[in-house]
């Protein structure tokens, strides 16, 4: 079946990995990149959580194993599921098939941004929203160091919830919407230097 061998063949970089934190990421990058380019995945069947179950449990159970063992959920269908996560990621964080560098996204942020940012459906529900926040933290992180995102990706997404209560962010243009989002960043960089509470 082409899936499984095109799946199977998307872990293989992440296989051969040394380092535990590179190999899920490289495992998780890989294989969203597979999911979304599968053709079978672009249907409405991807929306039905028994073929994520079968996907999980059946397709290719060892690739769910090796990067979450035997944890129950992580072979059901539903938002917990690792191929259905990583599919809803790839479609979350993809730039589009015309974009240079399509899968940056996917690559640059950290788990913890990207668990952050997906862990809030208020904003990740909004694709739009959640790549013009994608890419704020890819900007910020080249100016200040991935290492002090943390902080700073919390405040900046406590704001625009809070920014989103006042005015819908998704109807802002695109520029609007990046300078909305880059403003937050800016100012959770202030915050976090400042050293104030958050």
């Amino acid at each position: 079946m082409d899936l499984r061998r095109n799946l199977r063949a998307a872990a293989t970089r992440a296989l051969q990995a040394t380092k535990k934190q590179e190999r899920t990421s490289t495992f998780d990058v890989d294989l969203a990149i597979a999911l979304v380019s599968a053709p079978l995945l672009q249907t409405g069947e991807a929306l039905r959580e028994d073929v994520w179950s079968f996907m999980s449990c059946v397709l290719v159970p060892e690739l769910v194993y090796f990067r979450f063992g035997k944890t129950r959920e992580r072979f059901l269908g539903g938002s917990r599921n690792t191929l259905q996560r990583l599919w809803l990621r790839g479609r979350l964080f993809d730039r589009g098939e015309d974009h240079p560098d399509r899968w940056q996204l996917l690559d640059a942020l950290t788990e913890d941004a990207l668990f952050q940012l997906e862990d809030r459906p208020t904003l990740a529900g909004d694709p739009r929203l959640a790549r013009a926040i994608a890419e704020a933290w890819v900007t910020t992180a080249a100016a200040t160091g991935r290492t002090r995102m943390e902080p700073i990706m919390r405040r900046a997404l406590r704001g625009l919830r809070m920014r989103r209560e006042i005015r819908s962010l998704g109807q802002l243009s695109d520029d609007g919407l990046e300078k909305a989002v880059m403003g937050e960043f800016e100012t959770a960089v202030g915050e976090t230097a400042r050293g104030e509470d958050g």
